[in-house]
């Protein structure tokens, strides 16, 4: 799942860009001829890989080393080809690293409403020095590129990383200790609740791995939660790690929520409608009913639950993405669904039709058997609406198929007498 803000086009995007006002460069850089480091915080935006927000390092630098007086150092760059959602699935994305005129790029993300919010870090020259050579071989052709995993390895993640590394692993002791109550699925859920598609794509890959519970160093995979965490951080001698903080735009536009809504009762009303719809349909004497609304529907089904069960066991096995392993959500939706799907236009077959009823019996054992594996002392999948909306649509397919007692070929015209 996209984790960083898209900046693809991002240096065409700065070209059309007026000349930033002063105000956006923090107050300590304007006036001093030291170096110093900022956080650049970027709210979320409303495309599917700007809604976990963004974040850089700001650099201000008198020296004018490689990276420029104030350089934005960014490490959320990727190539949004047709092959993107494909290497995603697969965990197999390669993102990497540049630096941009910060003034310019924050004022590109006030023009787009987004929420900024700029950190100053308590680092002094020397080890600040050593900071910007780190970042600056990181930036080098043959080490800019980097496998993406949005959970472990993103733009946040890289921020984070280089602060602690600057603080000699400061950040880290005082994070890791500190849980959240909250967990990867949780967090994922509440950032893309605005988009059902995206929300019931994640809830179906995500399996147990990301039912765990989460500390205050691994939260930090979300820029503002990182933020947040960065303010109680504290130096050896017990002064805060941020010297200031400056929020530099409030979107009206985009915010965040605090919690994932509860979608168990709409998904379950979504498994009973397409169940009762099919089950209904199924024995319906009217031929066009039957075969335009109710096989149908069982079809697409079918190719739905089917198809999503293939992704998912190409993901497990086929590719070393951690997340949807173990996926409880296969006793759910599983490939009997793609055997259904073929033998649907081939029900007016007698043979055919009864193979077809058993096989969806067995789905709905599948189901059932599921639920009961939650009793066993195994690693929690937190899936209740995925089972709900499966249970309910996968039942109202054995319904009709258990009632069906001659079949019908979904090619029948309607002009032939029913059998």
């Amino acid at each position: 799942m996209p984790r960083c803000a898209f900046v693809f086009t991002l240096p065409l995007l700065l070209l059309c860009h007026p000349a930033p006002a002063a105000d956006l460069i923090p107050a300590t850089a304007r006036a001093a001829d030291q170096p110093h480091v900022f956080v650049i915080t970027i709210g979320p935006g409303g495309e599917v890989w700007e809604k976990f927000g963004h974040n850089m390092l700001w650099i201000h630098d008198p020296q004018q080393r490689p990276g420029g007086p104030d350089a934005a150092y960014n490490w959320g760059l990727f190539d949004f080809s047709p092959m993107y959602p494909f290497k995603f699935l697969a965990g197999s994305l390669t993102y990497w690293m540049a630096a941009f005129e910060a003034p310019a790029v924050v004022q590109s993300y006030i023009d787009d409403d987004r929420t900024v919010i700029v950190q100053e870090i308590a680092l002094p020259p020397d080890k600040i020095d050593a900071l910007i050579n780190a970042i600056e071989f990181n930036r080098l052709p043959e080490n800019k590129y980097y496998k993406y995993d949005y959970y472990l390895d993103n733009c946040s993640t890289r921020v984070r990383d280089a602060i602690d590394g600057a603080l000699a692993g400061t950040v880290r002791n005082q994070l890791e200790p500190k849980p959240t109550g909250t967990t990867y699925r949780w967090q994922t859920r509440r950032l893309t609740a605005d988009d059902l598609a995206v929300d019931l794509a994640l809830e179906f890959v995500l399996g147990p791995y990301a039912d765990k519970p989460i500390n205050q160093w691994q939260e930090s995979f979300l820029p503002v939660k990182f933020m947040e965490h960065l303010r109680d951080v504290r130096l050896p001698g017990g002064s805060p790690v941020v010297i200031s903080e400056q929020t530099l735009h409030t979107s009206g536009t985009y915010a965040e929520r605090s919690s994932p809504p509860n979608r168990l009762v709409p998904y379950a009303i979504a498994g009973l409608v397409v169940g009762g719809i099919v089950a209904l349909c199924g024995r319906a004497k009217n031929v066009r009913l039957r075969r335009g609304v109710g096989w149908t529907l069982a079809a697409i089904w079918c190719v739905i639950g089917g198809g999503g069960s293939i992704i998912l066991l190409y993901t497990w096995f086929c590719t070393r993405h951690i997340p949807p392993k173990w996926n409880q959500n296969l006793w759910q939706l599983n490939p009997l669904l793609v055997a259904l799907l073929i033998m649907i236009p081939l029900l007016r077959r007698e043979k055919i039709a009864r193979i077809a009823m058993w096989t969806s019996l067995a789905v709905v054992g599948l189901d059932v058997l599921g639920i009961a594996i939650k009793l066993l002392p195994i690693q929690h999948q937190s899936n209740a609406d995925i089972v709900a909306l499966s249970l309910l649509a996968n039942a109202g397919l054995a319904v009709a198929l258990y009632r069906r007692k001659g079949g019908i070929s979904v090619s029948q015209l309607p002009s032939q007498p029913q059998p």
